[in-house]
């Protein structure tokens, strides 16, 4: 049995657990164990786990690779250097790296889940573990990652409670600049995240639609998608520098069949749709929830196309935070149930597509002491 597996099921009993308490005390000591356990399998995860950990550790640590080194490449962004030329001040380790980018990625995340969810904090950690692909993302993808939690801090300043507006929203623009020099994708998400905030509006019935429709538009059109791919590959064939692109044509990961689209969508655009449902009127002004509405239906229409998914990764990191208000209310109780077996089912999905010759390289796991 692999430790995604041992973690997995270790997150949905607690989250049984946590539903079963009454008193906070008891439910935030079940949420610091989750969030060790999670925290501590990125943060002492070993170089070979994750697509691109290697290359970046040869990059911070003068070994080279893929990214060369941070002496003599300087293709990557300021704020991300900087970042590095931070931790190597420190301890220029592959145990210093990994684990202070694991920390600058997930404190926030987990700062956010402690201080805005009341009816479970556990969930929101089952929904980072089991869903939309974050888990692999945050152990690969650890420039966006690091940019990205640039993003949940601004916002957390952002939301609190200073007084002094112009240092309020000073510091969370400056802090969003800091994202944008930390991971170029953030010129991207960062304005769909203002839009989303700001701009989108919700119902029931719209967010219902917006997210059941995007999936269903992305079944229909699937074989439209193909023939787009087709003509592309046909006319950059001979285009040097379209080599990067033409490398995912063939890649099963981003095949574009109705049967492996509706596997990786479906299951978690249901999901989505039972926290609508379970939604009250007030939650419909939820930031997390729009995010989640938001980042679900663009990652939909966005799954047939190459690191298209990766560019909402923000909005789906957020969105997971959000928890219905009527999680446990007796109206819900078949939705909720729902919830459970869908949760089991994700968990059974961990156990059939996560081995050891996947792409995403999170087998096999090992520990950075090992």
């Amino acid at each position: 049995m692999n430790i995604y597996i041992i973690v997995s099921i270790f997150l949905f009993v607690l989250f049984l657990i946590e539903q079963g308490y009454k008193e906070e005390k008891s439910k935030d000591s079940l949420f610091y164990i989750g969030s060790f356990v999670v925290i501590s399998l990125l943060a002492f995860r070993g170089t070979n786990v994750g697509g691109d950990t290697q290359n970046y550790c040869g990059y911070f640590m003068g070994k080279g690779g893929m990214y060369g080194t941070y002496e003599n490449n300087d293709i990557f962004e300021i704020g991300f250097r900087i970042i590095c030329s931070w931790l190597i001040f420190i301890s220029r380790t592959d145990f210093c790296f990994l684990f202070f980018t694991s920390l600058i990625t997930m404190i926030p995340f987990i700062y956010l889940i402690k201080r805005d969810c009341s009816q479970s904090k556990i969930l929101p950690l089952c929904i980072y573990f089991f869903t939309w692909g974050m888990l692999s993302i945050t152990q690969t993808a650890i420039r966006q990652t690091c940019a990205v939690s640039f993003i949940m801090i601004a916002y957390i300043i952002f939301t609190s409670p200073i007084k002094k507006k112009s240092l309020k929203y000073a510091l969370s623009i400056s802090l969003l600049f800091c994202a944008i020099f930390t991971h170029t994708s953030c010129l991207l998400s960062s304005p769909m995240l203002l839009c989303t905030l700001f701009l989108v509006k919700l119902t029931k019935k719209i967010a219902l639609s917006v997210v059941v429709g995007s999936l269903i538009f992305t079944l229909v059109a699937s074989n439209f998608f193909q023939m787009a791919f087709d003509m592309l590959n046909y006319l950059l064939l001979d285009v040097e520098m379209a080599g990067r692109i033409l490398n995912y044509y063939d890649n099963e990961q981003y095949a574009l069949t109705g049967e492996i689209s509706f596997n990786r969508l479906g299951p978690a655009t249901l999901l989505v749709s039972i926290y609508i449902m379970m939604s009250k009127e007030k939650d419909l002004c939820n930031d997390y929830l729009k995010m989640l509405v938001v980042g679900s239906s663009l990652y939909n229409i966005g799954a047939s196309f190459p690191m298209i998914p990766r560019s909402v990764f923000p909005l789906l990191f957020m969105g997971s935070i959000f928890v219905p208000s009527g999680l446990r209310e007796k109206r819900n109780i078949i939705l909720y149930q729902i919830l459970l077996l869908l949760l089991l089912f994700f968990i059974r999905n961990i156990i059939l597509y996560i081995i050891p010759t996947g792409d995403s390289h999170m087998l096999p796991y090992n520990f950075i002491w090992e």
